[in-house]
């Protein structure tokens, strides 16, 4: 079993590695956990996986994507004997980053409009 790397993340395709973010930052924000979590559940039974399909902290790793305005929650679980994962992406608006980054959940400076950043 593989799992996920917690530390310094997972290169996910053409997006590559995150910054790792607790799900607690996350959970509520949105009710992403849930949205998330039942988007996963549902790729994971079409796998095979058994029922009840219930995700814990340790196969639930969070992405953060400043530049590219993203939450990805990625989803690990051994189906068969195999490795699989489900990553689920939150592409946040302007007026969205602009709430976050007032109350700390993003930096300001990436809630800027994207020519206005320091990229």
């Amino acid at each position: 079993m593989s799992g996920l790397n917690k530390i310094d993340g997972e290169s996910l395709g053409e997006i590559g590695r995150g910054k790792v973010a607790p799900i607690e930052k996350w959970a509520e924000v949105f009710d992403m956990l849930n949205i998330a979590s039942a988007a996963a559940a549902l790729e994971f039974a079409k796998m095979g996986a058994p029922r009840p399909i219930k995700f814990t902290s340790d196969n639930i790793l969070i992405q953060e994507y400043y530049l590219l305005d993203k939450v990805v929650w990625l989803f690990w679980m051994v189906i068969k004997g195999v490795d699989r994962y489900y990553p689920y992406t939150f592409t946040l608006g302007k007026e969205v980053l602009g709430e976050l980054a007032v109350t700390g959940k993003w930096p300001a400076i990436y809630a800027a409009p994207a020519d206005m950043r320091a990229n």
